[in-house]
């Protein structure tokens, strides 16, 4: 299967969210309410273990559609396959990503 790597924009939201909605995470579905939420959220303001999938969904919605997203999607043939996080370590609020525990496995 040839990989075709697209940069997050607001246009491909749809297959975003198709993607964490259907495939990713499925043999995980512990994690399959994150969203890549978690780097994102402030532990100050709300800790992860209170964040629903719809609040999940519906910030990193608002992230990609503002542009405020990056990273790179991954399209097999027609459909998404795989997410990579393209953001710099100043894009994430930093108590999220040195002092909140991981997500639960």
């Amino acid at each position: 299967m040839r990989i075709v790597c697209k940069p997050i924009a607001a246009a491909l939201l749809g297959d975003y969210l198709d993607f964490f909605d259907h495939r990713a995470f499925t043999d995980n579905p512990r994690w399959a309410s994150c969203y890549r939420n978690f780097p994102l959220h402030d532990p100050a303001r709300k800790a992860w273990r209170l964040h629903t999938a719809p609040e999940n969904r519906a910030a990193v919605s608002q992230c990609i559609a503002s542009g405020k997203a990056s990273g790179f999607l991954a399209y097999g043939t027609h459909t998404v396959v795989g997410w990579c996080n393209g953001a710099a370590w100043s894009h994430y609020p930093m108590p999220a990503i040195r002092h909140s525990p991981r997500p639960p496995l």
